[in-house]
């Protein structure tokens, strides 16, 4: 069976390379570890213009992006890609073509699964089973929002 490849679209202003790279490397292996094949889309390359005109590096690396993303069947979007303008217009052409759109959750960039989901995750972890009573809920959820070090792995969420 083929992998589905993904290229990941991450904002990138105001962060310097080792954020960026981070970010690309956690994302990575999330997605490698749900059966995607990772297409790089970070550039370091900048050419100069041979007549000596001015080069736009954010037109430029837009370009080298899009021109990846023909080599995918989805994209994944880091959190804050909305504020982001490269991000919008690669979400704006992957939507278009109809490839498979991917967001980051909250929960995978801080390690948590919260709410319902997460709470059935944390009973079924620290209860015995068939041993919860219904008037222990209260007391067992708070006890879930005050655990700091129960974490789980994240999922992706389709936007169908």
């Amino acid at each position: 069976m083929t992998k589905k490849r993904v290229m990941i679209s991450q904002p990138m202003r105001g962060l310097i390379k080792s954020e960026i790279l981070k970010a690309k490397m956690n994302a990575t292996e999330f997605l490698e570890s749900k059966g995607y094949e990772v297409v790089d889309t970070y550039f370091s390359d900048f050419p100069i213009a041979e007549n000596g005109d001015t080069i736009s590096r954010p037109i430029y690396y837009l370009a080298k992006s899009i021109d990846k993303m023909a080599e995918c069947s989805a994209v994944y979007f880091l959190k804050g890609y909305e504020a982001a303008r490269g991000c919008r217009i690669e979400h704006a052409v992957a939507k278009a073509y109809g490839l498979e759109l991917l967001y980051e959750k909250d929960e995978f960039k801080e390690g948590y699964i919260s709410g319902a989901k997460g709470f059935a995750r944390y009973l079924i972890d620290r209860q015995p089973r068939n041993k919860i009573k219904i008037a222990d809920l209260p007391d067992l959820f708070a006890a879930f929002c005050e655990d700091k070090e129960y974490k789980l792995k994240g999922e992706i969420e389709n936007d169908v």
